[in-house]
């Protein structure tokens, strides 16, 4: 919460199938994004913070962020075989089979920290 105000939250869940990319446009208020694997059938995108749209098609989701700074929570099923995070054009997460490849490595409670910027 945010003095008086609660902090603005916006969310979706959706089948990644068999190859699903997160797109981020770059410059968009987002600093960093916390991604976890679990044990669930979809993936989760949560974002705090701002104002947050989501727009999906087959295969791929779009995050657009205006306003105050924000946060995504994204939380990738383990059995999901391919699932990348983008800022623009850069990758910034990949998860490809069992393998995932990150620049921060995952914390004690098996969740990758990843900056935005």
């Amino acid at each position: 919460m945010i003095g008086n105000r609660p902090e603005s939250r916006a969310g979706i869940a959706v089948a990644p199938g068999r190859r699903f990319i997160i797109e981020l446009a770059p410059g968009e208020a987002l600093d960093s994004a916390m991604v976890m694997l679990t044990d669930a059938t979809e993936l989760v995108v949560r974002a705090q913070g701002g104002t947050t749209s989501f727009a999906s098609d087959v295969g791929r989701l779009a995050v657009r962020h205006s306003g105050a700074p924000g946060v995504l929570e994204i939380e990738v099923p383990r059995t999901a075989p391919w699932v990348e995070l983008t800022v623009g054009r850069r990758r910034v997460w990949l998860k490809s089979g069992a393998k995932v490849e990150s620049p921060a490595s995952a914390d004690e409670g098996a969740r990758y920290h990843v900056s935005l910027r």
